[in-house]
């Protein structure tokens, strides 16, 4: 999957004063030239770490290919597929297990009807991935280097380049790259700019020097808060959403005389709650290119949709339509609403920014009055 090339990176002579972008110390003598095309203090590289040192004294290019024949489904079930299909089947059978226990009468029903739920979306989720892999296989081969101080990003369509002054990575997880679904790839390095996340490290070596050469570098790392962050406003978000499911529930069951709308109403604001807070808190993290892009009104809302009818089926065909559609349009809300006030938010930063620039502008020009 990786490939390495060699450029002439390595030890120069230095003629002129320069400092160290790591240490801020003057560099004098023989140097190391990374690819950012900075100057670094041997020492520097060197205790940062001695691999990349030696990698790039011998002429190494941080530069990583993924082929077409790099990906598959057979490697999406053997990573996160295998999460996916247990969460899909929780999701599916879960509110069918439980009526099954409360209604006796009616179990194998409830149960059949689950499993046919359970059935029915294994086979449409099958087909989709089958549709994303040929998406992601017209984007192949994709080449991820760095050069003159920006990420670039090079496809058979395009080529794109991040300055890595604007870029934030992290280690872990790399999901947010969906190619590493197909890759087969669980952990490595993601480096995010505006909403974009690429994948780095595909290989134990290349990943210590990219790790390496994103510290040297100065690459500001994801703060771990934004991740307690997100689960924080989800919890409270849950909570308030089952809140208020008990409510409407019971207001439900004291017109309809049904025990059971209360339970439906919990589960089904328990699940609300956590979708509006989490798609709140995450796309608040990642800008508004992100939730532009991925957090699509249509897509909120059908899931909304699906999950609403499900909950309330046990109420026969057209109260789970009702309710569905009622949990739709709240799908679509919620997604539009925190759409607009991320694009918002981003805009009133720019002008406060633009604002600022400007006062010192004219500042500067008075003194040189």
């Amino acid at each position: 999957m990786t490939s390495v090339k060699n450029s002439m990176s390595g030890g120069v002579r230095l003629n002129k004063p320069a400092y160290c972008p790591y240490c801020a110390d003057p560099v004098s003598g023989e140097a190391v030239t990374l690819w950012d095309d900075r100057v670094y203090c041997r020492k520097c590289v060197k205790d940062v770490s001695p691999e990349l040192f030696e990698f790039v004294t011998n002429g190494g290019r941080l530069e990583e290919t993924v082929e077409k024949s790099d990906i598959s489904l057979k490697k999406y079930f053997k990573g996160a597929g295998k999460k996916t299909v247990a969460v899909a089947f929780i999701i599916f059978m879960l509110p069918f297990l439980v009526l099954a226990n409360m209604d006796k009468v009616n179990a194998k029903i409830d149960l059949l009807i689950g499993c046919s739920f359970f059935c029915g979306g294994f086979v449409l989720g099958y087909i989709f991935l089958k549709l994303l892999l040929a998406s992601h296989r017209r984007s192949l081969p994709r080449t991820v280097t760095v050069e003159s101080g920006q990420l670039l990003v090079i496809r058979p369509q395009d080529e794109i380049r991040f300055p890595l002054a604007e870029c934030k990575w992290k280690f872990g997880g790399i999901d947010r790259d969906g190619l590493t679904y197909f890759t087969g790839l669980q952990k490595g390095i993601t480096i995010n700019h505006s909403g974009a996340f690429i994948s780095c490290g595909h290989s134990p070596e290349m990943l210590k020097y990219w790790g390496a050469f994103l510290i040297l570098a100065g690459v500001r790392r994801k703060s771990y808060w934004d991740a307690l962050r997100i689960l924080l406003i989800s919890i409270a978000g849950t909570l308030i959403g089952f809140l208020a499911g008990w409510c409407v529930g019971h207001i439900v069951a004291l017109f309809t005389n049904d025990p059971l709308w209360p339970f439906a109403m919990q589960f089904l604001g328990t699940f609300d709650g956590f979708g509006t807070a989490f798609n709140y808190a995450y796309y608040t993290s990642y800008g508004a290119k992100a939730a532009h892009k991925r957090l699509h009104p249509g897509f909120l809302g059908g899931a909304f949709l699906i999950i609403g009818v499900k909950v309330c089926i046990f109420a026969g065909p057209l109260p789970a339509l009702i309710c569905g559609g009622i949990n739709g349009v709240l799908g679509v809300i919620v997604a539009w609403c925190c759409r607009s006030w991320i694009e918002n938010r981003e805009l009133q930063g720019d002008t406060e920014v633009t604002g600022l620039v400007q006062r010192q502008l004219i500042e500067l020009s008075e003194i040189e009055r």
